[in-house]
């Protein structure tokens, strides 16, 4: 793994230093009997700083577009000082700029894009809908916990993206599940909840399977220890709900790996392996 640049590294307010991609398209349907559906793209900016994310839909590929979403950003997050992007047409239209390698943001496209493609794949969305979904997906990636909010060892809070963004951790509303019925046979709206919470439940399961993984990046994944926070993966949680808790026991094996642990939750205390266990990361 390279050197992190300094951009990543210095202190900023949310999306003074971002970047930005776009990923798509995506059709967009008019309630217009007979009428073809349009292409649409969408816009992912992702700070530097706190990897909040902004997304942004888009009707083409073209420098209006861009200029529009940009302006879309300053105007509810704030002019940014620096803005790195790769050299596609319509970036280089609006102003000219060197390539860079754009690990941070690629990754933040290749989660909305990955999400989007796989949910929305055969689905039916007006431009109302279809922006009412991606700004779900926007609020489910800054909810997503990053290192335990204080160092006490009985505070349950992590700190989030949406900490950045609003002074506290992002909520939905409360809906019923529907996530298990026939896309097709829900009313326009419930197809958006549905929609919803599809994405919050692989959204939620892939950030944990990407927590466990980043462990392994340079040597062996390290033992839990009491007091350490986890995010526990549990099926059935609410959209932007996620389970932490503090490891209070580990249950090392022969080899002295922990295997088990039990972990207080603000539920009360729960004993789950490992592999149902992802350690926030702290430094």
């Amino acid at each position: 793994m390279g050197q992190l640049p300094v951009e990543r590294l210095t202190q900023s307010r949310p999306f003074s230093r971002c970047g930005v991609d776009f990923c798509g398209p995506i059709n967009i349907y008019a309630r217009i009997r007979g009428k073809a559906p349009s292409k649409g793209y969408i816009a992912v900016f992702i700070c530097f700083a706190t990897k909040a994310v902004h997304v942004e839909v888009v009707s083409d590929l073209s420098n209006d577009a861009f200029i529009a979403a940009l302006k879309r950003l300053i105007a509810r997050r704030g002019l940014p000082s620096d803005i790195f992007c790769d050299n596609a047409t319509n970036f280089v239209g609006a102003n000219n700029k060197a390539p860079h390698f754009g690990g941070l943001w690629e990754a933040a496209v290749k989660s909305v894009k990955g999400l989007l493609n796989r949910t929305l794949a055969n689905t039916r969305l007006t431009f109302e809908e279809l922006t009412t979904v991606t700004a779900e997906v926007e609020a489910i990636l800054n909810s997503r916990p990053l290192p335990p909010l204080l160092t006490d060892p009985n505070d349950l809070a992590a700190l989030t993206p949406g900490h950045f963004l609003v002074g506290d951790s992002l909520r939905s509303l409360p809906e019923p599940s529907v996530e298990d019925s026939k896309v097709d046979h829900l009313e326009r709206w419930q197809r958006v909840s549905a929609i919803k919470q599809y994405l919050w439940r692989r959204c939620s399961h892939e950030y944990i399977n990407e927590l466990q993984m980043r462990t392994n990046w340079t040597q062996a994944s390290p033992n839990l220890s009491v007091g350490d926070m986890v995010l526990i993966h549990e099926d059935n949680l609410p959209p932007q709900r996620w389970l932490l808790g503090r490891i209070e026991a580990a249950k090392p094996g022969k080899d002295q790996r922990v295997r088990v642990a039990d972990v207080r939750t603000a539920k009360g205390v729960y004993r789950r392996p490992i592999h149902k266990l992802a350690l926030l990361p702290v430094s």
